[in-house]
């Protein structure tokens, strides 16, 4: 009955009252509309629809969610809309994602980053150690990178007080 009334919001573009139902769902840990909403999880271009399916996936514990939650981490459609999506993978072992998992060190979103960072800590003794050493460089070079963006603004206020040299 519920999947029923789901799939006719999510249709209808009742995404509130949608959203509603998949909340309850996972509050009762109801696992029946987990491969009815994994496909509406990559298929929406709904942002709150799919960061609550996302959260749903979660509370039920359900690791067919894994793959594609990865895989939105990719997807364009998410691009500024994925920190509900790395949240969520926080309940699961990802240990197999780790490299996917470190990109998301160097995004510009500020909760992305730390939660991905969070999302290392777990398997960091399994990663392999080429892996680590790639991605010890490539932290490295971020700071490097930094330290001169630092400077060029120390330097750029010094122009604008009128403190040249």
């Amino acid at each position: 009955m519920q999947l029923t009334l789901l799939e006719e919001h999510i249709n209808n573009n009742n995404i509130n009252e949608a959203i509603e139902i998949i909340e309850t769902l996972g509050k009762n840990k109801n696992v029946e509309a987990v491969e009815f909403l994994i496909q509406h999880l990559t298929a929406t271009d709904n942002n709150n629809l799919r960061n609550a399916i996302a959260i749903y996936l979660a509370d039920i514990g359900c690791d067919k969610a894994v793959e594609p939650l990865v895989d939105l981490l990719k997807d364009p459609k998410t691009e500024g809309a994925r920190g509900t999506i790395v949240y969520s993978l926080g309940y699961f072992n990802c240990s197999n994602h780790i490299e996917q998992l470190a990109d998301l060190l160097f995004s510009c979103n500020f909760e992305i980053s730390r939660q991905s960072l969070m999302l290392l800590e777990s398997p960091v003794n399994k990663i392999p150690i080429e892996m680590k050493q790639k991605y010890i460089k490539k932290v490295k070079n971020r700071i490097e990178d930094l330290c001169d963006e630092i400077d060029f603004f120390k330097e750029a206020l010094k122009v604008l007080k009128g403190k040249q040299g």
